[in-house]
Parts: structure tokens; C-alpha cells; sequence
């Protein structure tokens, strides 16, 4: 859906070209030279091997993109690849969900490079790239502060909803892609130009641009299944970046308060949602996708879930955030250290998405901190994993530390909050009555929802619903994986069922 013409009639002459031609193939010349030079019968067999959603062809079409990427923009390709880390297992879980193949995640290089803010000269916006009349139409809305082709979620919705369209339409997904450039109008006038539906055929009646679509995704797809065998190392995000989770907020929320909350960067907060554009989450009944690191979005849905009494502050936009103050905490850049690193022996029969879900990490993360080209493992296989060293939580009231784990710094422990004991100055503040009733109901709801215990000489948790061990020992320090399983007695990766309550650590 990029629409970007390659058209140059409109230059005011033919000299004026001649030059611009000139100096681009000389530049572009002289940066492929930098380069060794593609080995034919390399880029043929791997050609005739690649698994491709499309019917390939080795035409100059596809071997000027394969040039693109590996020779002249190799920078360009790392970063993509980097990112293929973010986008992919997010693309691929929507794509199963709407049973569509997930090799479709290729068209998203061609269309934006992986830029979820990528916009084309012509005003067509996002990953995937809609026009904003398209857009509309498949739910994706622009207003003053936010534009929904820009989050990678919705966007990729709604790129499913097109492609599936116009599947149906045309019976191929050559054809389909090459709609989604230029519009089902000038497949379907090229399709009966034609008189045939295979794309090969057809492009001679379509669009330049459209003509080196489908040649564009088959070099894409390519660059992601042989990068290695060129020389192409993906540079990869940071963790914070790998590592995220996403959820609905309702409410206002500004972005200085997410970096108060959670020290993380402006950059990392902006970068991780790129469809706000004014620094901050309106409020909205429908609420709006807010991805962040997943070791810090419980301390922000914290705060949120106490914040209920908003000042009096005006923003200039009709909102107010709440009154409860907080302490910031200080920003860090360098982030590495909120992660720690474990090493995990492949078991018989175990594939890489069994251990991904097992450990609450997508195989695409598992793939980069092993540089793996393929999801092919071995038993006894050494698998290199990365764990938030905790899961920060949030809470404006005194915590009561009980004498038994006093020295194990409960602050720290990411279940739910302690009976949370008010001072004297707040509770004059209070009416009696009031204060009796919320306390009661405090009490019982933490008595109800605490999976927290002691028990004997053990700390004891009690599995939520849908919660996997990784899960249960990222939220306290110093836990892994493997200390749970050993401490249990759980062999074979057999995870306990919601409800279950499993050995921590000793005290």
C-alpha cells in the first residue's frame, strides 16, 4: 500500500534526468563496489531452495532487490533484521489467529522497513503502510494526538482484513500483494488485459512500481532466510525492546508520568508506542494500546488502579491525571543490568515454541540471543535465555513487612500488595465510618488475591490463571526457572495447572 510513483514525466526536462540518472547509478555503483560481488550460483540455488508464500522467479527485478540489500544498503538490511525481533512474533501470532500464512509478515520490509512511523511522500503511513481514506475504512483513525496506522497492532489488523479481502478476490496471494500496492481496480483491469490470473503474466499491464512488488517481497523473504551466508549481522534492540507487553489504557496517561513511574527513557517509551504523537495516552472509552517493557507494566497498571481521585489541574485538552504523588525514579539508558541470563539444556522431543511459551519469551527473541538462522535444536542443545531480574510494582501506602522476611526486602517481591496500613495524618482526614468500611474491604481483597504464603521454612505461590513457572519466578528476585523446578521436583517441563501452590525459595 506504499504508494510512492516512479514516475518522472513531470521533470521539466529530458537533461534534467539524464543527470539525476547518471549520478544515482555512479553512486550506487560505487557502493556495491565497497562489496564482494554476489556469487550467481549461490543466489541461484538458494533462489530454487527458499520456502516463498509466492511463485518465484529469478528475474533483474528480484536481482536488483537482492542487491539492495545485500550489496548497496547493508546497514539498512541489518537494522530490519534487528527488528524482525519486535514486529515478527506479533505479525505471526495475528496471522495464525486469522488463519492466514504468516510468511505475510515479508510484505511489511517492502512496504515500511520495518519504520512503524515510516511515511511515504504521498501520505501513505505506518508499517504497512495505508493511505489515510484506506485506513479509515478498516478502523485505523488519525486525530490530533494520535494516528492508528502508526501502532503496529491495529495496523497489522487491518492489513490482515485487506489482504484476506482481496484473497478471496483474486484467488493467488501474488495478486493479492500486488493489490495491496496499487489497488484491486488495476489488478482486476490488468487480470482481463491479460486473460490470465498468474502474476507473471499480468505485470506487463500493471504499474512500475507494482511490477517490482511481488519481485520486492520474494528479496525480502530471501534476505531473512539466507542473511548469514552474506555477511549480514541483524543488529538487534535492546532487551527493554524485546521483552515487552501490551495492554488497554483507558485513561489519561502523559509519557513524563510513565518515565517517572518506571525510569525508563523518553526515547524508549516513544519508540515502543509510535502512534502518539503529542506525548501523552488520551482518555477513551475504547481505550488505546500501551506497550511497554513488560518489568515495568505492572508498576504503571498499579499506580493507574489507585490513581482515583484527579486533581483539579487542567492539560489544555479537557483531561486531568491524578493527585497521588510519586517519587521519580532515576532514568537509565543502560538497562542490561535489570536482566539476567540462564542456560537451558534442550530436552527430547522439545521444540522451540514449547520452550518459548515455557519460559514467556517468543522464539524470534530465543533465535537472536543464540544466533540461530533456523528453529531447528538438538537435545542437550545449550540455549542462551534472558530473564527481567524483577517485576517492579507500585504502591502509595506503608507497606508492613513481617518479622519473618523482613531481611528479604518485600518491597521488591512482585505479588500482590500487603494489607496496606494508613497513617495517622491521613486517617484524621477520613471520616470514621468511610475508613472502617474501605479497610475492611481492603483486607478482604487482599486476603481474596494475595497468591503469597508461608509455609514451614518455604515461600509458597499459588499459580494464576495462565500463568506459566517463568512467569511466577520472574516476579521474585534471585528466582529462576530452574530453581522452582528442582525445589518441585517437576521433570519433563510439565507445567502445574492454575491453582497449584509450588515451593519459591527457602527462607
Amino acid at each position: 500500500m506504499q504508494k510512492i510513483s516512479l514516475s518522472l514525466s513531470n521533470l521539466p526536462s529530458k537533461l534534467l534526468f539524464s543527470f539525476i540518472f547518471v549520478f544515482l547509478f555512479s553512486n550506487l555503483s560505487q557502493a556495491e563496489n565497497r562489496y564482494e560481488p554476489l556469487n550467481d550460483n549461490v543466489i541461484k540455488a538458494n533462489l530454487a531452495n527458499l520456502p516463498c508464500l509466492v511463485t518465484k522467479k529469478d528475474t533483474p527485478a528480484v536481482r536488483s532487490f537482492l542487491r539492495t540489500y545485500l550489496q548497496s544498503r547493508r546497514e539498512h538490511s541489518e537494522v530490519i533484521l534487528g527488528k524482525t525481533v519486535v514486529y515478527f512474533p506479533m505479525f505471526e501470532k495475528k496471522f495464525r489467529e486469522a488463519d492466514m500464512p504468516t510468511e505475510l509478515k515479508y510484505l511489511s520490509i517492502v512496504e515500511s522497513a520495518l519504520k512503524p512511523k515510516a511515511v511515504s511522500r504521498v501520505g501513505a503511513g505506518g508499517l504497512w503502510q495505508f493511505m489515510p481514506a484506506t485506513g479509515e475504512s478498516y478502523g485505523l483513525y488519525i486525530s490530533e494526538h494520535r494516528d492508528d496506522r502508526s501502532d503496529p497492532e491495529m495496523a497489522t489488523e487491518g492489513a490482515i482484513a485487506y489482504l484476506k479481502r482481496q484473497y478471496k478476490r483474486f484467488g493467488n496471494w501474488e495478486l493479492a500483494i500486488a493489490s495491496y500496492n496499487s489497488g484491486p481496480g488495476r489488478v482486476n483491469r490488468a487480470v482481463k488485459r491479460a486473460r490470465s490470473k498468474s502474476f507473471w503474466k499480468v505485470q506487463r499491464y500493471l504499474p512500475r512500481e507494482t511490477r517490482a512488488y511481488v519481485p520486492g517481497f520474494i528479496a525480502a523473504t530471501y534476505l531473512c532466510h539466507y542473511y548469514e551466508q552474506h555477511g549480514l549481522t541483524p543488529q538487534y534492540p535492546s532487551l527493554d525492546m524485546q521483552m515487552t507487553q501490551t495492554v488497554k489504557i483507558y485513561d489519561y496517561l502523559p509519557f513524563n508520568k510513565i518515565q517517572q513511574l518506571t525510569g525508563l527513557s523518553q526515547y524508549v517509551i516513544e519508540d515502543l508506542n509510535p502512534a502518539f504523537s503529542s506525548g501523552f495516552v488520551p482518555a477513551n472509552s475504547r481505550g488505546y494500546n500501551v506497550t511497554l517493557p513488560k518489568r515495568v507494566m505492572q508498576t504503571v497498571l498499579d499506580y493507574l488502579k489507585h490513581s482515583k481521585n484527579p486533581d483539579n489541574a487542567s492539560y489544555g485538552n479537557g483531561f486531568t491525571v491524578s493527585s497521588v504523588s510519586i517519587k521519580p525514579k532515576p532514568i537509565k539508558f543502560n538497562t542490561q543490568d535489570e536482566y539476567y541470563k540462564s542456560v537451558y539444556f534442550v530436552q527430547q522431543n522439545e521444540s522451540l515454541d514449547h520452550i518459548a511459551q515455557m519460559f514467556g519469551v517468543s522464539k524470534n527473541s530465543i533465535m537472536a540471543w543464540n544466533s540461530m538462522s533456523n528453529e531447528i535444536i538438538m537435545p542437550r542443545q545449550e540455549l542462551t535465555l534472558y530473564h527481567p531480574n524483577k517485576i517492579e510494582r507500585w504502591s502509595p501506602f506503608q507497606i508492613e513487612v513481617s518479622p519473618q522476611i523482613a531481611s528479604l526486602d518485600i518491597q521488591e517481591f512482585s505479588f500482590e500488595p500487603i494489607v496496606p496500613s494508613l497513617s495517622n495524618r491521613v486517617a484524621k482526614k477520613m471520616n470514621r465510618a468511610e475508613k472502617s468500611k474501605e479497610k475492611t474491604k481492603r483486607v478482604k481483597e487482599v486476603k481474596e488475591e494475595d497468591p503469597t504464603s508461608m509455609r514451614g521454612k518455604y515461600i509458597m505461590y499459588r499459580l494464576q490463571e495462565g500463568e506459566t513457572l517463568q512467569d511466577a519466578a520472574d516476579q521474585f528476585p534471585g528466582v529462576r526457572l530452574e530453581d522452582i523446578l528442582e525445589l518441585n521436583k517437576i521433570k519433563d517441563g510439565k507445567e502445574p495447572k492454575a491453582g497449584a501452590k509450588i515451593k519459591i525459595k527457602k527462607l
